[in-house]
């Protein structure tokens, strides 16, 4: 089974001024966008979906896709 991957990245997003940091997390078999969504306090479905370009309810993910996730600061 495939574990979550956090990396962190050298940049932060050009959209924060603030700590946030941004990791990618590898789809699992299973996984939704709400149930990723509440592996990460504070980041919601519309945010992910912003972020990895998904349109519709995000049934096209795929086992082993790495999404990117923006963790808020704090």
């Amino acid at each position: 089974t495939a574990l979550a991957q956090e990396a962190p990245v050298k940049e932060a997003p050009a959209s924060s001024g603030n700590d946030s940091k941004m990791v990618y997390y590898t789809v699992k078999s299973g996984d939704t966008l709400w149930s990723i969504s509440q592996k990460y306090n504070g980041v919601t479905i519309d945010q992910l979906k912003e972020w990895n370009k998904i349109s519709g309810n995000g049934a096209g993910l795929k086992v082993g896709q790495k999404i990117k996730v923006i963790l808020p600061a704090g």
